[in-house]
């Protein structure tokens, strides 16, 4: 049962190149209030604060880089992940072998970022909804871990689920 889950060309951009419009624009208010720059609480909290958004736009992208490979390939034992941003690495990721799954749908949530990870050997790749067939890859992981951690993530729907259901039941009141 060999699939191959990749991103279409307009996700590909914006996850190797979303980081530098947004940055541009951030970078538009720093003449401006360099200008204007006075040594009162409202100026240095201001400049605190854009130089702090800038570091985590940029931050949360290479961390993209970093985990998200462009090509996942599966098999019946193993995951192979290929085509990082300027990296020509490649992370294989046996089944048997996962020790954790995190983020999007393996922690009840209908979207994020979703993590597969060997801890054992310090591997680990990521990837968003937006991948070609992600509900395949997510049921293929999710059949193929350990039962303790397929046990997990199932716990985390029914808790999340009892939450949704004490909200609505509040929000009738």
């Amino acid at each position: 049962m060999n699939k191959l889950f990749n991103y279409s060309l307009f996700y590909r951009l914006i996850y190797k190149f979303g980081n530098i419009p947004v940055t541009l624009i951030l970078l538009l208010y720093v003449p401006p209030l360099i200008i204007t720059f006075k040594w009162e609480y409202k100026y240095i909290v201001s400049t605190l604060f854009l130089t702090a958004i800038i570091i985590f736009v940029n931050r949360y992208f290479y961390n993209i880089a970093k985990t998200v490979p462009y090509k996942i390939e599966t098999d019946d034992e193993k995951i192979r992940a290929t085509d990082f941003l300027f990296s020509k690495k490649s992370v294989v990721i046996r089944y048997d072998e996962i020790d954790k799954l995190s983020g999007g749908i393996f922690n009840g949530k209908t979207r994020g970022i979703m993590r597969v990870e060997n801890l054992k050997e310090n591997e680990s790749i990521a990837f968003f909804h937006s991948l070609n067939n992600a509900r395949v890859l997510e049921t293929l992981v999710l059949s193929k871990v350990h039962i303790d951690l397929y046990d997990s993530v199932i716990n985390k729907f029914a808790a999340n689920k009892e939450a949704l259901k004490k909200r609505i039941e509040k929000n009738k009141k």
